[in-house]
C-alpha cells in the first residue's frame, strides 16, 4: 500500500496546491518589499512588524509548497490545505486585529500594501478550501472503491 502511494504520478490537485502555496508565499515575502511596498520608517511601526510576520508566514508556505511536489500522499496534501487555510486567515488578521498597521489612511501600508494582502489572502483561502474539499472527496472515493 505504501509503495502504491509513492508510485502514483503527480495529480492536478497536487500541482494546484504547490503552485498556489508558492505564488502566495512570493506575494507575502517579495511583494511588500517591491511591488506594493509598505511604509518606509526608520523606527519599528506596527505595519513594519506586521509585514515582518507575513514574510515568515510566506517562507513557511513556500517550503510547504515546494515539499508538496515531492510527497504524493493524500493525507499530507489535506494537512497542507488545512495549514494553508489557517495561514491565510492569520495573514488576513495580523495587520487588522493581531498586530495592526498605521492609523492614518493615507499611509502607504493602508493605501496599497494591506488591501493587496487582504485580496490575495481571500483568494488563497478560497483556492485552498476548494482544493481541500477536492482532496477529501477524492480520498473518500478512493476508500469506497477499495
Amino acid at each position: 500500500m505504501r509503495r502504491k502511494i509513492m508510485e502514483r504520478k503527480v495529480s492536478k490537485t497536487s500541482i494546484i496546491t504547490g503552485v498556489s502555496f508558492i505564488i502566495y508565499a512570493l506575494a507575502l515575502t517579495v511583494g511588500p518589499n517591491t511591488l506594493y511596498p509598505g511604509c518606509a520608517a526608520e523606527k519599528m511601526m506596527k505595519c513594519t512588524q506586521s509585514l515582518n510576520v507575513l514574510f515568515w508566514i510566506g517562507i513557511v508556505l513556500g517550503i510547504i509548497g515546494i515539499v508538496n511536489f515531492f510527497i504524493k500522499a493524500d493525507i499530507y496534501r489535506i494537512v497542507a490545505s488545512v495549514v494553508g487555510i489557517i495561514a491565510g486567515v492569520f495573514a488576513f488578521l495580523i495587520p487588522t486585529v493581531i498586530i495592526g498597521a498605521c492609523s492614518m489612511a493615507t499611509m502607504p501600508c493602508r493605501a496599497l500594501t494591506l488591501p493587496v494582502i487582504y485580496v490575495l489572502s481571500g483568494i488563497f483561502i478560497a483556492v485552498t478550501v476548494v482544493n481541500g474539499i477536492l482532496l477529501l472527496r477524492a480520498r473518500k472515493t478512493q476508500k469506497d472503491s477499495e
